[in-house]
C-alpha cells in the first residue's frame, strides 16, 4: 500500500439551491447522476513536485434530516468551500451561520 504524502479533505457548504452540487460536478468533470444523497464525495490523486497529494471533496446536503452527518463532515474536513448564489444576498449572509457551525464542531473536537 502506497502512503500518501499529503491528504486534504474539503467540504462544500452553503444553503440549498446555491450550486454546491454543480461546483462538485464541475471539479470532477462528471455528469450528474440524479441521486439525492445527503453527502457525496470523490477524491483525486495528483503528483506535485514528486509528492503524492490526495484531495477528497465532500458535497453536503442542506436537508435538516441529514444535519447529524455534518458533524462527521466538519470533523473530517481540513477546509471549506463556501458556496453562495451571487444573485441572492441572503445565501451569502447565511454563510456566517455555516462557518459558525463548522467552528463550533471544531471546538468540540479539540476538547476531546
Amino acid at each position: 500500500m502506497e502512503l500518501n504524502n499529503y491528504k486534504f479533505t474539503i467540504a462544500i457548504i452553503g444553503k440549498r439551491k446555491v450550486g454546491k452540487s454543480d461546483l462538485f460536478y464541475t471539479i470532477f468533470k462528471n455528469e450528474r447522476d440524479g441521486s439525492s444523497l445527503p453527502v457525496r464525495d470523490k477524491q483525486s490523486i495528483h503528483y506535485i513536485l514528486g509528492k503524492r497529494v490526495e484531495v477528497q471533496i465532500w458535497d453536503t446536503c442542506e436537508d435538516p434530516r441529514f444535519q447529524s452527518l455534518l458533524t462527521i463532515v466538519y470533523n473530517c474536513a481540513n477546509g471549506l468551500f463556501l458556496c453562495f448564489d451571487i444573485t441572492n444576498k441572503q445565501s451569502f449572509l447565511a454563510l456566517d451561520n455555516e462557518v459558525i457551525s463548522a467552528m463550533e464542531f471544531e471546538k468540540v473536537d479539540q476538547k476531546k
